[in-house]
């Protein structure tokens, strides 16, 4: 063997041919210069050439060449590894060389990784993840259009810190038409046409030690009852005598304080955040079909049966309040699309949120306006004004050439989102005995308050003490 690199201590992933076979381009982590970044080294060895740099943080694996030696594929992502991680991990981008740019080319929730090309150009394979087990996806270049070609393999490595790159190296055959890939044990040819892999035999001679087999029994209850371990959105009624509250995703009712719970419908989706009518004798909530892909504001009798869809139009609609006069329900509606295309489980209110009411007999929806950074819409007795909690900025004083101030509060605006009003913001001091104290300040020696490290020339400190603003704060339904 011939060694190519130059230099102590550099770490080497993934080399792949550049197309002349006069260069190889590989990501290398070279000493004081961060993560991985793609360099070209020469076939006679040398001090290598960084191709595509970046900053310390990113870092760039995996490359893989098209046949005309121009673009190279390879994934992408910021530091090492991340603890408790959350997918997406890594991403195809592609290096043109002939114009020194960078695209990115995936979007997936389960990463994107290790990617090889066809000799002929037609397509890309790369690393991917569904629910739990990696897979191999198979573009077609020309079109875009993509599907799994094997599915499960290997696991990949995208918790750890990938240091032999997310997966191991696998490769198109020379005529283009299959894939060579080891996955369970074997070393597999899969066809590009979709027909069954066919394991390529081969033997070894190892001496692997086993341990004992490690095994547990678990029971897991299966009887046709059982107890629920957690229930959510629980609500009582207005007259204390009722509880309603979601389960297994469904909605039940009980009578407080002891009373059986009892399904409010038989519908088969996802029945959430339930409201009582100010009379007691409804309940309405939000539903969410996956197999639809869509959502509702629905209402039932508080003795159950069949409910009726009060909302027109499917949406994501989140956190219903009920007018104290019975007419309106006002709810968050954002669009479809923030559950359909979550990359993660924390949504959150969806990019494009707004408040909005409709009839509580059903009906056109009625946009209040944006949400603003605020939540949890609620109601006192005045059926005039509709409160809420989160970021605010009131409306500025008559003849003022300023904006009032952004912050955290309780506030209460009309129907049409005008005549914002602040009620309460309640702050708290942050403990800063256990932790640090921003750049400039120290603790003071004689009290709880962070001070500057200098004063000013007049010798007035500048007193700092950080604060945070309470998680939630509502109105009483009386507004006492």
């Amino acid at each position: 063997p011939t060694q190519l690199s130059k230099g102590v201590g550099s770490r080497f992933l993934s080399p792949d041919w550049v197309p002349d076979g006069d260069y190889i381009v590989v990501s290398r982590a070279a000493p004081r210069r961060g993560l991985e970044k793609l360099w070209l080294y020469h076939v006679d060895g040398g001090t290598g050439l960084e191709m595509v740099g970046g900053p310390g943080g990113m870092r760039l694996m995996g490359p893989a060449i098209d046949s005309e030696g121009r673009y190279v594929w390879h994934s992408q992502r910021n530091g090492t590894w991340s603890y408790n991680a959350i997918l997406p991990q890594y991403q195809l981008w592609v290096y043109d060389r002939q114009t020194g740019t960078r695209t990115p080319m995936t979007d997936r929730y389960g990463s994107a990784f290790r990617p090889t090309l066809s000799p002929d150009g037609v397509w890309l394979a790369y690393g991917s993840r569904h629910d739990a087990d990696t897979g191999i996806r198979l573009r077609r270049l020309d079109s875009g259009e993509e599907h799994w070609l094997a599915h499960p393999v290997q696991r990949d490595d995208q918790e750890s810190t990938a240091n032999m790159d997310v997966l191991p190296g696998y490769s198109f055959t020379p005529e283009s038409d299959a894939l060579v890939i080891s996955y369970g044990g074997g070393i597999w040819r899969v066809p590009v046409d979709g027909s069954d892999p066919s394991e390529i035999p081969f033997t070894v001679n190892a001496r692997v030690a086993v341990g004992p087999e490690v095994s547990f029994e678990y029971p897991i209850e299966d009887t046709p009852t059982f107890i629920v371990k957690q229930i959510r959105n629980a609500r009582p009624s207005p007259d204390g005598s009722r509880i309603v509250f979601t389960a297994l995703d469904r909605l039940y009712t009980a009578t407080l304080p002891d009373g059986v719970p009892e399904r409010l419908t038989d519908e088969e989706i996802g029945e959430f955040e339930p409201i009582w009518s100010p009379d007691g004798s409804s309940v309405a909530y939000v539903t969410w079909d996956d197999d639809a892909g869509d959502g509702h504001i629905k209402r039932v009798s508080a003795d159950g049966g069949s409910p009726s869809t009060v909302t027109t139009a499917p949406a994501y609609y989140q956190q219903l309040a009920w007018s104290p006069d019975g007419d309106r329900i006002v709810a968050i509606r954002s669009s479809r699309r923030n559950v359909q295309e979550a990359i993660d489980p924390f949504i959150g209110l969806g990019l494009d949120a707004e408040f909005v009411w409709v009839p509580s007999g059903g009906g056109d929806l009625t946009v209040i306006g944006p949400t603003g950074g605020r939540q949890q819409p609620h109601f006192t007795s005045d059926p005039d004004r509709i409160y809420s909690y989160g970021r605010s900025r009131a409306d500025p004083v008559v003849g003022s050439p300023a904006d009032g101030p952004t912050t955290l509060a309780l506030v209460s605006t009309r129907w049409d989102n005008t005549d914002v009003k602040q009620h309460l913001r309640v702050t708290a001091r942050i403990d800063v005995s256990a932790g640090s104290v921003a750049d400039g300040y120290q603790l003071s020696e004689t009290s709880d308050l962070v001070m500057p490290q200098e004063f000013d020339e007049d010798g007035e400190a500048r007193e700092l003490i950080p604060e945070r603003s309470a998680g939630l704060v509502l109105m009483a339904p009386q507004g006492d």
